[in-house]
């Protein structure tokens, strides 16, 4: 039995490491650079907030920040910033969404709140937290809560400096 167990542990651990020795030729054959001990962090979508349109002057714009803090506005219309806009947010601000988004019980929120009068603008707002992504549409008849969260956009809006990156198509 023992060398049942000895010869077991030898081969899982020669099994072991030719794997790892595999794994490291093929990442330094794509050019991962996860082989010379930096790792690539994936990047995702980490909340969003679009507005449209109304039959007044509404403003029209689509933020998406994503998981590195970086933020991207396409402002489209009534609003100061049209085009292609990017800053970059910082961990607190990242953990403010969280926060707000806890306080308020986002992921408690219905999905939909609407009503038949389509002169309305509506907000769609969305975030994923822990591998988890709720989104609300938003256009009448919606608990006030939902405004704090949408606040915490609108500061980003005014409170950080955005630099132009493009035209929108």
């Amino acid at each position: 039995m023992k060398k049942f167990l000895l010869s077991f542990s030898l081969l899982s651990i020669t099994l072991t490491l030719l794997s790892c020795a595999n794994s490291k030729d093929m990442a330094s054959e794509e050019g991962d650079d996860s082989a010379n001990g930096i790792q690539q962090v994936e990047v995702t979508e980490f909340a969003t907030i679009q507005k449209t349109y109304c039959y007044g002057k509404c403003p029209v714009y689509k933020m998406t920040i994503y998981s590195d803090g970086k933020a991207v506005l396409e402002g489209k219309s009534n609003i100061e910033m049209t085009g292609v806009w990017e800053t970059q947010l910082t961990k607190e601000e990242l953990e403010k969404f969280i926060l707000t988004a806890e306080k308020i019980n986002y992921f408690d929120l219905e999905d939909k709140y609407d009503s038949p009068i389509t002169d309305l603008p509506s907000t769609t707002t969305s975030i994923v937290i822990d591998g988890k992504r709720k989104e609300v549409y938003r256009r009448a008849d919606y608990p006030q809560r939902i405004l704090v969260f949408e606040e915490v956009f609108t500061d980003l809006l005014t409170n950080k400096k955005w630099v132009k990156t493009g035209e929108l198509e």
